[in-house]
């Protein structure tokens, strides 16, 4: 009985502490995915979550600032656009003998437009890639957080303990993933730089089942981790682990009910 009351106040303790900020937090990107970018998490200055709230606000008012200043880019530029493609009709009709050279000028604005509209696409797939890339560890952490809350689990200690320290590695992943966002020169040159370095493939592959295993457990499934050989490879960390982890993400979710995924 006092395991159980035990094991009940702990759940409401880590409810309150993790899974009611993580979920301010997930909700808060939805909104940003849909493109509102008024979107911010509810920073609960005595929970733990708090320096990692507090970095995606700060994400989020970076992100606001620049959608901002790339509409009024936008339309200060389609208004030169207006301006020029009326200055050129005119003189069109004045100077049919320079038609070559209004040619070459309208090209050069239809570039330009194309220019434009690129800039556009581009804040809408890294938009959709952020939703994606920040999902991953956040389920992971929610995952974790919400076997432990089940108070008709047969987790030994240990286990929990293990849930614990993934729901850590989960954290701090999601947290570099904001800060790599963060870095706004590296989102408008359009590409971020790889970090290149000798990876063990067992070891991604292990950080990448760590991030999906609350997951699969959540599923009841199975994950078989095999690396062939041991040598390393160069590779971005960061990158590499976040590939395998959205990987595992997809498969454990496309497989049925209590499946294997290798």
């Amino acid at each position: 009985g006092v395991c159980v009351l035990v094991a009940l106040l702990l759940g409401g303790l880590l409810a309150r502490r993790i899974i009611t900020p993580l979920q301010s937090l997930q909700r808060a990107v939805e909104r940003l995915r849909a493109g509102d970018f008024s979107g911010r998490a509810e920073v609960m200055a005595t929970t733990e979550c708090a320096e990692l709230l507090q970095s995606f606000n700060a994400m989020a008012e970076a992100l606001r600032d620049q959608h901002n200043g790339l509409e009024a880019t936008v339309a200060e530029r389609t208004a030169a656009l207006q301006n020029s493609v009326a200055e050129l009709t005119a003189q069109a009709q004045e100077l049919p003998a320079q038609s070559e050279e209004l040619q070459a000028q309208q090209e050069q604005l239809r570039e330009r437009g194309l220019e434009l509209q690129a800039a556009t696409d581009h804040k809408s797939q890294f938009l959709t890639n952020m939703s994606h890339e920040l999902r991953t560890p956040l389920n992971a952490v929610i995952g974790f957080s919400e076997l432990m809350l089940d108070k008709d689990s047969q987790f030994s200690r240990e286990e929990r303990l293990q849930f614990i320290s993934d729901i850590n590695k989960s954290g701090h992943h999601l947290l570099a993933l904001i800060n790599d966002i963060l870095d706004l020169a590296r989102v408008e040159s359009g590409h971020l730089k790889l970090e290149l370095d000798a990876v063990y493939p067992h070891a991604a592959i292990d950080a990448a089942c760590d991030l999906a295993q609350g997951m699969a457990l959540g599923k009841q499934m199975t994950l078989q981790a095999v690396a062939v050989n041991d040598m390393p490879v160069l590779a971005d960390r960061v990158r590499l682990r976040q590939v395998l982890a959205n990987l595992l993400s997809n498969a454990i979710k496309f497989s049925p009910h209590s499946g294997t995924v290798q």
